[in-house]
């Protein structure tokens, strides 16, 4: 009984949802198979938005040697073209968010249900300020721009 509280428990935390994507990104570089469409729509529903899981997705592959050209195909780019254009902003919302519930609560406690309240009270304003904050890094990896150079450089 223990084990399935605590595995009820993990489940229903931000990093494990989005930790689903990145294994599975990890395992099956460049492949959505149906394990991966299961932690795709799982990291869909945590946070209710459509595009984190994708870009957690794309940035395990590209920090970890596919290049774009690797990904190549309509499915991909679109999918990439809608996180650099607008995406990557509500992603960073997101996780400016997770930071706020773990500074209220404390490191790996962010549920659905704090993210989403807490979400709710930040206004448009303090996303956009935090947006205006990032550096020029910060947003690159937001955008997933440089990535695979970045991991060259390591």
């Amino acid at each position: 009984m223990a084990f399935e509280i605590q595995s009820l428990w993990e489940r229903d935390k931000f990093y494990s949802a989005t930790g689903d994507v990145a294994s599975n990104a990890m395992t099956k570089p460049g492949a959505i198979d149906p394990q991966m469409q299961r932690a795709l729509k799982r990291c869909k529903k945590f946070v209710e938005h459509d595009w984190l899981g994708f870009w957690v997705m794309l940035k395990c592959w590209l920090e970890n040697g596919l290049t774009e050209k690797d990904l190549a195909g309509d499915d991909f780019n679109k999918v990439i073209k809608i996180i650099r254009e607008k995406a990557w902003k509500e992603i960073a919302a997101i996780y400016y968010t997770i930071d706020e519930v773990e500074a209220k609560f404390g490191r790996l406690t962010c549920s659905s249900q704090r993210f989403c309240e807490m979400y709710e009270s930040i206004s448009t304003e303090v996303f956009e300020k935090h947006i205006k904050s990032l550096s020029p890094e910060e947003v690159d990896e937001f955008k997933l721009i440089g990535l695979a150079d970045k991991r060259k450089k390591q």
